[in-house]
């Protein structure tokens, strides 16, 4: 392979995988290779479906192997607990072990955790979904320890972009206005801390160039109302014009332990905003 690096992206298939396979510093930087639940891939000039024998064949060969985990599955339902803890857990401890013991070179492990480790409501903070996050962060960080190499922890929040078609807060309203279905919102008095894809792809790729070990976050530096943000696109998409967003200074941060090291960002969130009326 022409390049020496190689990145292995876990949750390759998803909104933020996505993301990372079309940003050009790392095409630029490396050769990827991915996976999801089900398949292992290559990417060329598209994503490729390969064998798990292939797939480990291409990183032992290299000298330098980076991995970003960003695979999850995200469920406060208890009653799923089971499914919760096998994916968020078991399934990265069984890939790492993988690696291992098949010889690929780790330098380099990014993984992104949930800021809800850090919600003042029990309802996130005590979920089997953080707690099964935060036990695979203990687990890569002592498989990161014993092998030497270098782990970063970014705890991210909510994501928003071109091409989101989850069933998210924000695609849901774009949506549901768009065919003229009520949707409901849950605390829509609530604010929220909310980044550009954009701007986590490129700080992502930035954190492998500093090649130290630390725990990083990603914040807005303002949070928006969400009855608000509503307003806007039924004003947009229904009567041509643009209601105002309100918004407030970010305080997501302030109950984040000190060893976190917040990175607050700025971007035009209405002409996203716009951008994802116009794809969905």
């Amino acid at each position: 392979m022409g390049k020496k690096k190689i990145l292995i992206v876990t949750g390759a298939t998803g909104f933020i995988g996505t993301e990372i396979l079309r940003n050009k510093l790392f095409l630029k930087d490396y050769e990827i290779l991915g996976l999801s639940s089900k398949n292992f891939f290559l990417l060329s000039s598209k994503l490729e479906t390969i064998s798990k024998q292939k797939f480990l064949s291409i990183a032992q060969k290299s000298q330098h192997v980076d991995v970003l985990h960003l695979a999850t599955f995200y469920d406060l339902n208890e009653e799923n607990k089971e499914l919760i803890y096998k994916s968020n857990f078991t399934f990265g401890k069984e890939f790492f072990e993988e690696l291992k013991n098949n010889d690929v070179r780790l330098m380099n492990i990014l993984y992104t955790n949930t800021v809800f480790s850090f919600s003042f409501d029990e309802h996130f903070s005590k979920s089997t979904y953080v707690r099964s996050k935060n036990k695979f962060s203990e687990f890569l960080d002592e498989f990161s320890h014993e092998s030497n190499i270098n782990f970063i922890e970014v705890f991210l929040s909510n994501t928003i972009g071109k091409n989101d078609f989850r069933k998210k807060l924000i695609p849901n309203m774009v949506s549901s206005i768009k065919t003229n279905n009520n949707f409901y919102i849950q605390n829509p008095n609530s604010y929220i801390n909310i980044l550009d894809i954009d701007i986590i792809s490129n700080e992502i790729y930035s954190l492998y160039q500093l090649n130290n070990k630390n725990k990083y976050s990603f914040l807005s530096k303002k949070e928006y109302l969400i009855s608000s943000i509503n307003s806007y696109l039924t004003s947009y998409l229904i009567e041509n014009k643009k209601n105002k967003i309100e918004y407030k200074e970010s305080e997501l941060g302030n109950s984040f332990p000190s060893e976190i090291n917040l990175k607050y960002f700025e971007f035009e969130f209405e002409k996203l905003l716009l951008e994802m009326c116009d794809d969905i």
